[in-house]
């Protein structure tokens, strides 16, 4: 399996590296900067009087506009990624500018719009904050020989075994540390642990980083034969036993496998180990 080396190279992330994304991201900001303006000017218009939109207007064009990009600085310069997410900062910009033409166009006098901003603001934040962070996963994934605290934990964990069983990352170097009576902390084992994950297809984890914590993970596959993400269940040992993580198996893997086929993969995970 070829090692993964740029986020360009991982599905969907690579795209959010397009040209059109960063004129959008320009069209945004300069849209919320003019409105900001339109505000500042016409404050007493009725379809701005009385809201207090010019102090939270400025707020937005110099503040909450900058969260992001100033997000991206500080998480992601220093680790060798210099391709800037516009889509998902872009999606992030539409919150508020689609709540600055709402009053633009004095929509919110209307019945039927309030819900609108309301309901897609929560939806595409959400969005923005689980696409960030599993840019972070990836990162980790698309940068070979770094030693982060996340590869400490991953031979006790389900997600952490697929990792290590797919995503071409060698072991914890030194001894691997315990977690709970079940840990598994020898090399020997572990190697064999992981080698029944590449031939399964996923991974499972007995109370081995909380001894009350049972769980289940599978690998998501992309175009090209590679890891592209790792799917997880988990549950308390006390309702997550054997019998329910094995059920939990298939519709896991079935689930998995439609992920990865809408990124494009085209093989069974038998011939993705072959590579």
């Amino acid at each position: 399996m070829a090692r993964t080396r740029t986020l360009a190279s991982v599905p969907l992330i690579g795209r959010t590296h397009a040209p059109w994304g960063a004129a959008a991201n320009l069209a945004l900001r300069l849209a919320i900067l003019l409105m900001t303006v339109d505000v500042l000017v016409h404050g007493s218009d009725p379809r701005f009087a009385g809201k207090g939109l010019q102090p939270r207007d400025v707020l937005i064009s110099f503040g909450f506009a900058m969260l992001f990009p100033l997000f991206w600085k500080l998480r992601y310069a220093r680790r060798q990624w210099h391709e800037y997410p516009w889509w998902f900062d872009d999606l992030y910009l539409s919150i508020f500018a689609l709540d600055m033409v709402g009053n633009e166009l004095g929509l919110y006098s209307t019945a039927w719009w309030s819900n609108i901003p309301h309901g897609y603001g929560p939806a595409a934040l959400t969005i923005v904050l689980t696409g960030a962070f599993g840019l972070t996963l990836l990162e980790a994934a698309a940068v070979p020989g770094e030693t982060r605290a996340a590869d400490a934990v991953a031979h006790a964990t389900a997600t952490g075994k697929v990792l290590l069983a797919f995503g071409e990352r060698p072991l914890p170097p030194g001894t691997l540390k315990t977690y709970t009576s079940k840990t598994i902390t020898n090399r020997a084992a572990l190697l064999a642990e992981l080698e029944d994950v590449r031939k399964g297809g996923y991974a499972l984890n007995f109370g081995e980083r909380e001894d009350d914590l049972h769980a289940v993970a599978a690998p998501v596959w992309g175009s090209r034969g590679e890891l592209a993400a790792i799917i997880g269940v988990q549950g308390p040992a006390s309702r997550f036993d054997d019998a329910a993580m094995q059920a939990a198996v298939q519709p896991l893997l079935e689930q998995t496998a439609q992920v990865s086929l809408e990124l494009g993969w085209k093989g069974p995970v038998t011939e993705v180990e072959r590579r």
